[in-house]
């Protein structure tokens, strides 16, 4: 076929920027030798469309404008794709306000308890109060809304799942935790959760969970759910479960929120 009689430069130039990469262990040359093979792959799919287009139709601008009109479609989808989650990210960003002294206050109170630097009691402290203190009110019709955390508190601790997500994310990063929300979407229904990152021994956080939750010294968390990753392991905070790294909502694909508004597409299917 003639639209692979040229390879694309840039899968040249990939080749020594992914040797360079692998000898460096670059994680920065990774991700340019990665970009750089998505754009020829996208140089080889123009390609083929004008390839195919040609043989369908003989007007050279006919094949110029119905490829252009293919171009801006998919440009749009993804456009649209990106900038709902872009969106969702900044707002998210805005409600984590762990610096608002109404925050900062409430997660100082709960975990005075067990002074010092954060710690994994203090983590569990905060869970088990906002999981059972809190009350379930759904969002404004057809509108997806993210609460700051302080008004969640000051309303007595009321919301959606992502209100939810938020007090929790931003409580515990008012205290020092490193913490992030994972925005997940199913077939008909979505759901958010917090994460606190627990470093790279999760053993130690489980240790203390079968410690604070146990029934005449037998512990009942036998197990603990985390998400490994080069950060160290991310404990889920769902409220699904009565404990820290219980079962969470089983989602097909969405994206993890950081406080910075930085955000990574996934997909668990």
């Amino acid at each position: 076929m003639q639209f692979l009689r040229k390879i694309p430069f840039v899968f040249y130039l990939s080749l020594p920027i992914f040797i360079v990469g692998v000898i460096l262990n670059n994680e920065n040359l990774a991700t340019v030798f990665i970009v750089l093979i998505l754009i020829g792959l996208i140089q080889l799919f123009l390609r083929f469309l004008y390839w195919l287009l040609k043989n369908i139709f003989s007007n050279k601008k006919i094949i110029l404008a119905l490829l252009s009109l293919i171009i801006i479609f998919f440009g749009y989808i993804l456009f649209v794709y990106e900038d709902a989650y872009y969106a969702h990210a900044q707002n998210i960003r805005i409600a984590i306000d762990s610096d608002n002294p109404i925050t900062r206050d409430f997660a100082v109170d709960l975990a005075k308890k067990y002074p010092g630097s954060f710690n994994f009691d203090q983590a569990v402290s905060i869970y088990k109060h906002i999981r059972s203190n809190w009350k379930y009110v759904d969002d404004p019709y057809d509108k997806e809304h993210f609460t700051p955390a302080s008004r969640s508190i000051q309303l007595g601790l009321a919301g959606d799942c992502d209100d939810f997500a938020i007090v929790m994310a931003a409580t515990l990063r008012a205290i020092g935790a490193n913490t992030r929300i994972v925005l997940a979407y199913g077939e008909t229904d979505g759901h958010a959760y917090a994460e606190v990152n627990v470093g790279d021994d999760p053993n130690q956080f489980l240790s203390v969970l079968q410690r604070r939750y146990s029934f005449f010294f037998i512990p009942l968390v036998y197990s603990l759910n985390y998400t490994p990753s080069d950060q160290g392991n991310w404990v889920n905070l769902d409220w699904f479960s009565n404990h820290p790294g219980g079962k969470s909502y089983e989602g097909k694909n969405g994206a993890i929120v950081y406080p910075n508004g930085s955000y990574q597409l996934v997909s668990w299917e």
